[in-house]
């Protein structure tokens, strides 16, 4: 009986099996070709303008002549039908964005129109950008710039962050620590502020003299809290891309001109990554 029932079905199994794979196949040959000539920031809504575009172009040539990393920026409305996390990893496969062998290729998705983001990462470096990781990015240096419109600062912080992360500059429990940190340190500078305030004019009334009277109160005030911005470590304040990938800093600073991407690698994804909504 069950044998019977089985080559009543197997028929329709297999219907459903081609099926499934020719809408798999007709997906990826509807993904977006590859660019011709090759570059690393594809802006098929003109979310970014010319500069920013190039700037950022010239700073993920770079880096990946520099350390066979590549990072991509893809900014489009249409998904060919998948979702945003789906869409990100098959392009970053069938695009071969990050080296053969080695899989280190990172996409950057962005979907203007569903205010969707996506950073899908691939099989080689699932170990030094995990997904929690890739979500704190997305919540830390993007979004929050895209929901003041600031497209191009809000992606720059990502690549700078990816960038660190990728090269080994610091570990992502080290990029978790000082996320953490950060709303301490927001906290501490109105504190100190305030406490200033209330002593200076106190002493002011009474006329008291005090070792810190012949200095001015302001810079006083400055000395203090930039001191406490200091004790944040040496990466610096990853969410205004001041680590060493920052705009005009360190060895990959945008705008430096010169640089030409040589075409993507055959690096493959498994899905890794996350993403969020602005």
């Amino acid at each position: 009986m069950t044998g019977q029932i089985f080559r009543l079905i197997l028929p329709w199994l297999r219907s459903i099996l081609a099926l499934t794979f020719l809408f798999n196949i007709l997906v990826v040959q509807a993904l977006p070709p590859k660019p011709s000539p090759a570059r690393l920031v594809n802006d098929f809504e003109s979310l970014l303008t010319s500069s920013q575009a190039a700037a950022l172009e010239n700073k993920l040539s770079e880096y990946d002549r520099t350390h066979q990393t590549q990072i991509a920026v893809v900014i489009t409305n249409n998904l060919h039908g998948l979702e945003i996390a789906d869409f990100s990893t098959r392009l970053g496969s069938e695009w071969g964005i990050g080296r053969a062998g080695f899989e280190n290729g990172v996409v950057i998705s962005i979907v203007p129109e569903k205010r969707d983001v996506f950073i899908a990462v691939g099989y080689g470096l699932e170990g030094v950008i995990p997904d929690i990781t890739a979500r704190r990015i997305v919540e830390n240096e993007i979004l929050p710039a895209f929901r003041q419109g600031n497209y191009y600062q809000g992606i720059d912080n990502a690549v700078n962050v990816l960038m660190q992360l990728a090269s080994g500059e610091f570990p992502a429990s080290e990029y978790a620590a000082r996320q953490e940190e950060a709303p301490a340190g927001a906290i501490l500078v109105p504190f100190i502020m305030v406490i200033l305030l209330v002593v200076f004019f106190s002493r002011r009334r009474r006329h008291y003299s005090s070792p810190g009277k012949s200095i001015p109160f302001w810079t006083l005030f400055w000395l203090l809290s930039h001191g406490s911005r200091g004790s944040r470590g040496s990466y610096g304040n990853f969410s205004s891309g001041r680590g060493s990938f920052g705009p005009g800093r360190g060895s990959f600073g945008g705008g430096r001109g010169g640089s030409s991407f040589g075409g993507f690698g055959g690096g493959r994804f498994g899905g890794g990554g996350a993403g969020g909504s602005w």
